[in-house]
Formats: C-alpha cells, sequence, structure tokens
C-alpha cells in the first residue's frame, strides 16, 4: 500500500484555533535580571471559550490555561493532530506491526478525531 493519509482533516482543523500567549520570564541583562514578556503562539480548541492565560511551567511541563482548565501545549494545528493520532493508535491497541490498510486508517482518524474533540484529551 502507498503512504497512508493521516493528515488532518478540514472538520477538526476548522474546531482548532491559533492563540497567543504571554510567558513571563527574565533577561539577564548588565549583570541584571530583568522581568520581560515572552509572546508564544499555541493551539487551542474552539469549544474552550476566552482566551488563553498565561503559559505557566510546571514541574517541567508547559501549559495554558483557559478559564481554569490547564491543556495541553500545541504550536500547532499539525502537532495536535499528529498527538492525536498517536494516542488513537495506542487506544485502538494497534502495534507497529500491523499492515496499515486503508480500513486501519480510517480507524485512527476516527479514533483521533473524537479524541482530540473531548476536553479530557486536552487536559493536563
Amino acid at each position: 500500500m502507498h503512504n497512508p493519509d493521516f493528515s488532518i482533516p478540514p472538520e477538526v482543523e476548522n474546531k482548532l484555533r491559533i492563540c497567543t500567549v504571554i510567558e513571563e520570564a527574565s533577561w539577564l541583562c548588565d549583570g541584571e535580571l530583568l522581568p520581560c514578556e515572552v509572546k508564544h503562539e499555541v493551539v487551542a480548541p474552539q469549544f474552550l471559550t476566552g482566551n488563553p492565560q498565561k503559559l505557566i511551567c510546571f514541574s517541567r511541563q508547559k501549559y495554558v490555561t483557559i478559564g481554569l482548565i490547564p491543556i495541553k501545549l500545541f504550536q500547532t494545528k499539525e502537532s495536535a493532530w499528529e498527538s492525536a493520532c498517536l494516542d488513537a493508535v495506542s487506544d485502538l491497541g494497534l502495534s507497529n506491526t500491523q499492515v496499515i490498510t486503508k480500513s486501519i486508517v480510517t480507524q485512527v482518524v476516527n479514533k483521533a478525531t473524537q479524541l482530540i474533540q473531548t476536553l479530557n484529551w486536552w487536559s493536563v
């Protein structure tokens, strides 16, 4: 079989948005640490309304909060989709030695679509 198509479906892409968040940081200037803000673009699901708040670093894991909900941090829609597909493969119990058929691609895409549209999948 030729390369399977795991590209992000338009109905999933349309339910994701790119947002700007601010990370409070410090930079060294003439031996003194000065506060600064660093802007990042992140992906958030459309079903979580409101703007992402500050980027938070907690126990070496970075995440953003929307309201009081901490969500996974992705910089592109494609990276969020790739992660959902990998989780779908795991949830479906597929192995890396399995032959990839059109049916399996459909199962993975359907499961990844379900995952990426739920709060449980986005929650940290």
